[in-house]
């Protein structure tokens, strides 16, 4: 039998913290590659809720968030436009 462990108030805040600020930065990403607003105004804060995230969680919720930005958008996006995002702004991020 597998032995359950709780979860503690802050483990449970940083796992919704990651995966909202990820979720948020996935959305601006598709905002972005599909609507024509914002321009180069909404691509210099597309990396700030990742950026938030690694100076509130630290580098591993930072990263655990970039890695499940690219997960989403490789499932909404496809393999080649979902990784787009990795290089320009995950690595800024």
């Amino acid at each position: 039998m597998i032995a359950q462990r709780k979860l503690d108030r802050t483990q449970a805040r940083k796992i919704m913290e990651t995966s909202y600020l990820a979720a948020t930065s996935a959305l601006i990403w598709i905002a972005l590659y599909y609507l024509p607003i914002g321009g180069a105004i909404f691509r210099l804060a597309l990396p700030l809720p990742l950026a938030l995230l690694q100076v509130r969680r630290k580098s591993g919720a930072g990263l655990e968030g970039v890695a499940l930005v690219v997960l989403l958008l490789v499932a909404l996006m496809g393999p080649l436009r979902g990784p787009l995002f990795l290089f320009p702004y995950g690595l800024l991020a």
